[in-house]
């Protein structure tokens, strides 16, 4: 015990990869740059306009992911899969104890085994090889395919990337996308709550017309929110690569730099991305618009709720490895939450309008959030130590 502790200590002062690590930090101070001069420069008061902004973001995102992690730009990674070997055959072998995704590739390092890892808490099964027959089986397979003879650990398991779709996390990303549609429909019924017998859902923020026809014979109306439809979802899928490029991909690799690749660590790289995430969706102009309760309440919740959300996807992105699952759930989570209302003709630049229907619109969100954002933070340290190497629904 006393050993893996000091393992972990050490590990945690000195995280590996340091050049990789603090070329992250560079793309992620350049991305931040970068994208505070797109929002200075790139209006952004109408939907197409927002849309050509959300591009230039993406792009930002996309050249700094390439740059410091081309890994994440997979279409598909594999999911801490790979050789399982228990602790006690693990130490025959001269294995590390660590159990995260760096720990695994060190051990395989070390013994010429692709994709070990050591799971905790378990016992050598009786009549199993020494560690003399387990280097005679790894030696005859070292010019080989470079797979581990079965006989390295009778108990051991592979787990398949396809059995374990989102790295167990298919429930709660289907709980989250769940809470994004009821609060897009909600925000439709407030929004025609306030507006009354003005509200006219036919229109959209396109501005189409239900008095004229297209050229194809299809109302105009009709033809406008498609149109909208799929401009609304583009720009969903714009800030979803461009938000969790920046913040979870450049924004974790860099905070590795500082907080180690241990337990501890990756919670604390977590939780200040998280805040760094939630902070940045309040401006200082909502700040300084803050005139009643409601509004100074909505400026301190929406950074509360994004944090949470950002908590979701940064244990994804530790099971998962890659942007594109990340960018694909934040975009649906939008698209749901938001989408209905941007159809209807409601584009808002801001969360901070003291209305007392979106204040309460915007605690229910962040009340159903706290679930998952304590299962994230559970799973991140579990993961780090072990436990959550196998576990998990799909």
């Amino acid at each position: 015990m006393g050993t893996n502790s000091t393992a972990e200590r050490e590990t945690e002062r000195k995280p590996e990869g340091g050049g990789a690590s603090w070329r992250a930090v560079v793309a992620f101070v350049a991305a931040l740059a970068a994208s505070t001069g797109c929002y200075s420069l790139v209006p952004s008061g109408t939907l197409l306009e927002s849309l050509a902004q959300g591009a230039v973001l993406a792009a930002i995102a996309l050249v700094g992911v390439a740059a410091s992690h081309p890994g994440a730009l997979r279409v598909a990674t594999r999911v801490r899969s790979g050789r399982v070997v228990r602790p006690d055959r693990a130490a025959r072998l001269g294995l590390s104890g660590r159990c995260d995704g760096s720990g695994a590739s060190e051990a395989s390092r070390g013994s010429g085994l692709p994709g070990v890892q050591v799971v905790p808490g378990t016992k050598e099964a009786p009549g199993a090889p020494g560690a003399l027959g387990a280097r005679r089986s790894v030696a005859s397979n070292a010019s080989g395919t470079q797979e581990p003879d079965a006989r390295v650990a009778p108990a051991a398991r592979e787990v398949p990337t396809a059995s374990r779709p989102l790295g167990g996390w298919g429930a709660w990303t289907a709980y989250v996308l769940a809470v994004a549609a009821a609060a897009g429909v909600a925000s439709v019924v407030v929004l025609a709550h306030e507006a009354g017998a003005a509200f006219d859902p036919a229109s959209n923020a396109l501005g189409a017309s239900a008095d004229s026809a297209g050229a194809s014979g299809v109302p105009a109306d009709v033809l406008g929110a498609a149109w909208t439809l799929v401009l609304v979802a583009l720009l969903c899928l714009f800030t979803g690569v461009f938000e969790e490029g920046v913040f979870r991909v450049l924004a974790l690799d860099a905070l590795s730099a500082a907080c180690g690749d241990g337990p501890r660590g990756k919670a604390r790289a977590a939780f200040a991305s998280a805040a760094l995430f939630g902070l940045l969706h309040v401006s200082t102009g909502d700040v300084s618009s803050v005139s009643d309760a409601a509004s100074g309440a909505q400026a301190f919740l929406k950074p509360v709720q994004a944090g949470l959300f950002g908590l979701f996807m940064a244990a994804l992105y530790d099971r998962t490895r890659s942007l594109w699952p990340l960018a694909g759930i934040h975009a649906a989570f939008n698209l749901l939450s938001v989408g209905p209302a941007l159809l209807a003709g409601d584009v808002r630049q801001t969360y901070v309008t003291g209305s007392l229907p979106d204040l309460a619109l915007l605690v229910a969100m962040t009340v159903l959030l706290v679930p998952v954002a304590v299962a994230a933070v559970a799973s991140i340290v579990g993961a780090t130590r072990g436990r959550g190497v196998t576990g998990g629904r799909g």
